[in-house]
C-alpha cells in the first residue's frame, strides 16, 4: 500500500481500524472538508441543521456502521505531527441477480420517526437531513452504476470509491491523490475496475488517474431542479 505522496513524502497513509477511538475525529474531518460541497447543502439544509456537536456524533456512528461491513475497507492520511489530514472510503460492489437486486434496499425511516414526543423532537438518525432528496439520489447512483457495469460483460465486480476528502487546509498537496492512489493499487492487484461519481471540480485529478466518464447520476431536488455528476470509471489494469 503507497504511504507517501511526491508533494508530501513523508505522508503517512494506514487503513482505519472500525475500532479506532479517532473515529470521531474523521467524521469531523468529513464535516469540515465536505462543508463546500455543492451538494451537501441538499442533502442537509442549513436552515435546518442540528447542532455540530449532534452533526459529528450522527457522522461517526453512519462511519462506525460502514466500517463493520467486510465490503468497505477506509484509509486515513496523517502528516508526520500526527494531524488527520484526509480520508477515503471503498466498497467492493459486485453484479446482482434479478432476485438480489429486487432485495437491495436503502434503509428509510418510518413516517413517525420524526415525530415529536413531550414537546421535544425525537432526535434520529435522520434529523436535519433531507431524506426524500438522500433517497433518491442514493438510488440513482447505485442504479445507473450497476447498469454501466452490466453492460460490461467481462466486470464481475468492481471497486467504488465512496467518498474522499481532504482537510481544507491541504488540499492540492497530493492528499486525495495518495489516498486514490491506495484503492488503485487494490485494484490493479485484483484486476477490476473502479468506479466513482465526481464533483466537478475533481473531475481532473481523476482523469490524470486514467478515469473516463462513462455514466451519469441524476436527482430531483427537493426544491426544484436537478443535481447532475458524472460518474467516472477506471478500467481494469491487466498484468
Amino acid at each position: 500500500m503507497p504511504s507517501r505522496s511526491p508533494q508530501t513524502p513523508d505522508l503517512k497513509i494506514s487503513i482505519i481500524d472500525p475500532l479506532s477511538p479517532s473515529l470521531s475525529s474523521i467524521a469531523a474531518l468529513e464535516l469540515l472538508a465536505c462543508e463546500d460541497d455543492g451538494h451537501r447543502c441538499f442533502i442537509e439544509p442549513p436552515f435546518d441543521r442540528i447542532s455540530e456537536e449532534r452533526r459529528v456524533a450522527r457522522s461517526t456512528q453512519t462511519l462506525k456502521r460502514e466500517l463493520s461491513d467486510p465490503t468497505i475497507t477506509a484509509y486515513q492520511a496523517h502528516l508526520p505531527d500526527g494531524s488527520l489530514v484526509g480520508a477515503s472510503i471503498w466498497m467492493k460492489e459486485k453484479k446482482l441477480s434479478m432476485e438480489e437486486m429486487r432485495e437491495e434496499t436503502f434503509y428509510e425511516p418510518d413516517e413517525d420517526e420524526e415525530s415529536e414526543e413531550e414537546g421535544e423532537e425525537k432526535d434520529t438518525g435522520w434529523t436535519g437531513l433531507d431524506v426524500q432528496f438522500c433517497m433518491r439520489y442514493w438510488a440513482s447512483c447505485s442504479m445507473v452504476r450497476r447498469e454501466c457495469f452490466d453492460g460490461k460483460e467481462k466486470d464481475k465486480e468492481w471497486w467504488y470509491l465512496k467518498q474522499l476528502f481532504v482537510h481544507p487546509s491541504h488540499v492540492h498537496q497530493g492528499i486525495g491523490s495518495a489516498l486514490v492512489a491506495c484503492g488503485l493499487e487494490v485494484a490493479d492487484r485484483e484486476r477490476v475496475p473502479v468506479a466513482l461519481e465526481s464533483t466537478s471540480g475533481a473531475v481532473r485529478l481523476y482523469e490524470k488517474l486514467g478515469f473516463e466518464e462513462q455514466y451519469r447520476c441524476e436527482a430531483e431536488l427537493s426544491e426544484g431542479g436537478w443535481l447532475s455528476r458524472p460518474g467516472m470509471v477506471r478500467e481494469a489494469r491487466q498484468a
